[in-house]
């Protein structure tokens, strides 16, 4: 399993919002693999496949995808 899915299937066990260092502890990294951990949530809020809500220091981060923004083309 992959550290990408592997953090989707925490989020999705744990509902609501989390600090990055909670899914750090819930997941059990120490040390090198925590920073791994946490830069691959970072990763995947740019992706857009984990939701996350706050600015820097305060980010939270949630199971699901971010809702995308739609324009409808006139014609």
């Amino acid at each position: 399993m992959t550290r990408a899915a592997q953090i989707r299937q925490w989020l999705a066990d744990n509902p609501g919002w989390h600090f990055a260092g909670d899914v750090a502890d819930g997941m059990g990294a120490r040390g090198p693999d925590r920073k791994r951990l946490t830069s691959a949530l970072g990763q995947m809020t740019i992706s857009g496949t984990v939701r996350f809500a706050g600015k820097h220091g305060s980010m939270r981060y949630a199971a699901g995808r971010a809702a995308r923004k739609y324009t409808q083309r006139a014609g």
